[in-house]
């Protein structure tokens, strides 16, 4: 952006952030909605309601408490970009933590964490690094504990991994 003044730069940063914030919020609200929702797919399916009760429940007061960070100043100052990282590294998480206490890599909420991955890269227009750094936390929170479950096979953790690390790219 060679020759742009420092003013533009800072408007389209400060545009950047309120973009981010709003549509981070739109997520939010999507994630408290569906959590709960999922609950019944959970039950249809025969998953452990148990844990699964606990990873939704958990994340839902987790996404509660940065929707009402996002909405405070120091968001639209300062913090708003490192709140929406946690914000989908968590909801990652969760996702990950689902297949890894059901069927491992055979599981279908592998799908849940792709759209985490798709949700993030279409709604926050994020700088590149962001992107990244986000992405990348969010592959971690799934490469990890999967890595170390009993279902992991060569053919499975390829491919797994493969189409993980397609819609990263």
């Amino acid at each position: 952006m060679k020759g742009v003044s420092a003013n533009i730069k800072s408007a389209f940063e400060q545009e950047r952030r309120s973009l981010s914030i709003f549509r981070a919020k739109i997520a939010c609200i999507i994630i408290l909605f569906f959590h709960p929702a999922f609950f019944i797919l959970d039950y249809a399916l025969g998953a452990p309601l148990d844990i699964f009760l606990i990873l939704r429940s958990s994340n839902f007061v987790e996404t509660a408490i940065l929707l009402l960070l996002l909405r405070s100043q120091h968001a639209q100052r300062k913090w708003g970009d490192l709140y929406i990282s946690i914000l989908f590294v968590s909801v990652g998480l969760t996702m990950s933590l689902l297949c890894y206490f059901w069927t491992g890599y055979e599981s279908p909420y592998y799908n849940g964490l792709n759209l985490v991955i798709i949700g993030l890269g279409v709604l926050i227009p994020w700088p590149f690094y962001l992107s990244l750094v986000t992405t990348l936390l969010i592959y971690l929170t799934y490469l990890v504990p999967m890595s170390f479950h009993p279902s992991a096979t060569w053919n499975l953790v390829v491919t797994n991994n493969y189409f993980m690390k397609k819609w990263i790219e």
